[in-house]
């Protein structure tokens, strides 16, 4: 394993996010994802190609994954940063910062200060396929990684007021609270299709922009380029960047607790 991942074939250069191979809990969390969940970790390039061809082998004797069964840890990871930790911006254009060594990568994988898991991966690709759905990427258009974000955001709402009804008005958000939360939507088709919809809503109205609180309305909104706008290392950590988002979502959360019906069901999912 260690030597496919140091040395490839000479026609494509070895990249940082490559050497995830070699970090052991990576190695662990495959197996993990394997047989918990019955899902293939590709931890490198080429994995899921050579998963498939010792498969097809006739004396095959282990799980046998579909392709749809299968994710680049490398994305899963960049979906947590975005999600997680609203490293927004970055997801887009700074790979090194997801990579082992990158500063987002340590960040993750800190066990003193994150508990990073094989549910977090669990959660993250499910999150990773809805939006890589043909449909999806043709609605969400360059936008996936605010996508996540905002299904976040969006989540946190419903797990506090889960937690007041519970009398824990001082819930602490952390990160494996929201991971846990999430798996029980993922869990329930129903829950998890009305969470990610009124996300997909958001940025449905952001994109428009006919719509009051649209991308072009953020004062750092500069001519008619929108990569450029959401691929600012700022957008999802600085509270002083689109601030029309900001707007949205805040308008979203109150428009789904008015909502009785689905925000009942939804924190009840939480409660259960």
């Amino acid at each position: 394993m260690k030597n496919i991942a140091r040395f490839t074939n000479s026609q494509n250069a070895i990249r940082e996010k490559d050497f995830i191979a070699l970090d052991s809990s990576f190695s662990d969390f495959k197996d993990e994802f394997a047989e918990k969940y019955k899902l293939f970790l590709e931890t490198q390039r080429g994995a899921w190609e050579a998963q498939a061809t010792l498969q097809r082998k006739k004396n095959y004797k282990g799980y046998r994954f579909s392709k749809s069964d299968s994710a680049y840890v490398f994305n899963l990871i960049k979906v947590y940063g975005a999600a997680w930790f609203g490293e927004v911006g970055n997801a887009y254009n700074k790979n090194a910062l997801f990579s082992p060594k990158g500063k987002i990568y340590e960040r993750i994988l800190n066990k003193e200060h994150n508990t990073f898991d094989v549910d977090d991966l669990f959660v993250t690709f499910h999150l990773y396929k809805l939006a890589e759905s043909k449909e999806n990427k043709k609605r969400l258009k360059s936008t996936k990684f605010l996508f996540y974000r905002v299904i976040i955001e969006l989540l946190k709402s419903i797990v506090i007021a889960a937690n007041m009804q519970m009398d824990k008005d001082n819930v602490e958000l952390k990160n494996e609270v929201l991971t846990n939360s999430l798996l029980k939507f993922i869990n329930n088709k129903k829950a998890f299709e009305i969470l990610t919809e009124y996300a997909f809503d958001l940025i449905d109205e952001y994109l428009d922009v006919s719509a009051e609180n649209n991308h072009t309305t953020e004062t750092d909104f500069k001519g008619s380029n929108l990569n450029s706008f959401i691929k600012s290392p700022r957008l999802g950590i600085d509270n002083n960047y689109a601030t029309s988002l900001n707007v949205l979502i805040k308008d979203t959360k109150r428009f789904i607790k008015k909502n009785k019906k689905d925000f009942e069901y939804m924190k009840k999912i939480i409660l259960n």
